[in-house]
């Protein structure tokens, strides 16, 4: 699907969904269903501040600025509603019952909700204490991070759970040039990836074509061109989405740190040209920690 058409019909779809939210519990109130209109004015709240707090606030989307404002609008509309309907004595009619469901399940969104202000995993993570796979300078974003789902939608497969999508920043706070049609606008594209850590490689595959963006992803290879350096440490580091023929190095190639693995591409599962990193130890996942810091979704950082 056209990358404009999916953005539009991204935008649409949550914003529909936050005024199901918000008439729901105006007809609620209206029939006196005050209960009803408690938690669906609650949820709302709650639904905005997953969206506002989880998505990625990227300067080249679509409409980013009037979205987020229309989010709290909404919020505040529903904080309203929320209020009266408590004005009007809703304690009479509530049930045991009604308390203990609306309680439960007014707590599970209430962290869901908050989750960013504390996803970042701490130090009790099992960690990979690495260096930053780039050194050519530059304002580095991550798009996708973190330790729950809501961040990071490595989430689901245990030995990616804490890898990193990262792309760059460059014209006027946009992560490509001009426009996202052809790999070459994206601020990222073909940037020099180096090595995190002195030891040797163990897989190497350079012969897939890049995707073009938003259009075409190779799932078969969803790893796309790729490179795994096994640290003297015994951790394994992959690089994943690597421009086509980038990458010079060969299985059993011993190699220092700041050793070029290859370039950004945007082969793989790929939807635009970025680097997906992963820290590995038997298999079990490790939290990357770039130069004494460890990020997630959102986090910006320069080199």
């Amino acid at each position: 699907m056209n990358y404009f058409i999916f953005k539009v019909v991204h935008e649409l779809m949550l914003t529909l969904l936050s005024l199901f939210f918000l008439i729901s519990a105006y007809f609620n109130f209206k029939k006196s269903e005050h209960l009803g209109a408690c938690f669906i004015s609650s949820i709302s709240i709650l639904f905005n501040l997953i969206i506002y707090f989880n998505y990625p606030w990227r300067k080249n989307d679509i409409f980013p600025f009037s979205y987020s404002i229309f989010l709290i609008t909404i919020s505040i509309l529903s904080s309203l509603i929320f209020y009266k309907s408590f004005s009007v004595n809703i304690l009479k009619d509530i049930k045991r019952k009604d308390i203990i469901i609306f309680s439960f399940l007014y707590l599970f969104f209430v962290p869901l909700a908050l989750s960013p202000i504390y996803s970042s995993p701490g130090t009790s993570s099992p960690l990979a204490n690495v260096k930053a796979p780039f050194s050519s300078g530059g304002l580095f974003y991550i798009i996708q991070g973190g330790n729950n789902f809501l961040n990071n939608h490595h989430h689901f497969y245990h030995e990616q759970k804490y890898a990193l999508d990262i792309v760059k920043i460059c014209d006027k706070e946009n992560i490509y040039k001009n426009n996202f049609a052809n790999n070459e606008n994206f601020c990222i594209w073909n940037e020099p990836i180096k090595a995190v850590c002195d030891g040797a490689i163990t897989e190497v595959v350079s012969f897939l074509k890049d995707n073009i963006p938003y259009l075409i992803t190779d799932l078969k290879n969803p790893k796309g061109n790729h490179v795994i350096l096994r640290c003297k440490d015994g951790i394994s580091i992959l690089y994943a989405h690597l421009r086509m023929n980038s990458s010079n190095l060969k299985v059993g190639d011993s190699i220092l740190t700041g050793t070029k693995i290859g370039n950004v591409g945007n082969s793989g599962n790929s939807t635009e040209p970025h680097l997906h990193i992963q820290a590995n130890l038997n298999k079990e996942p490790l939290l990357l920690i770039f130069n004494g810091h460890s990020y997630k979704r959102n986090d910006l950082f320069k080199i």
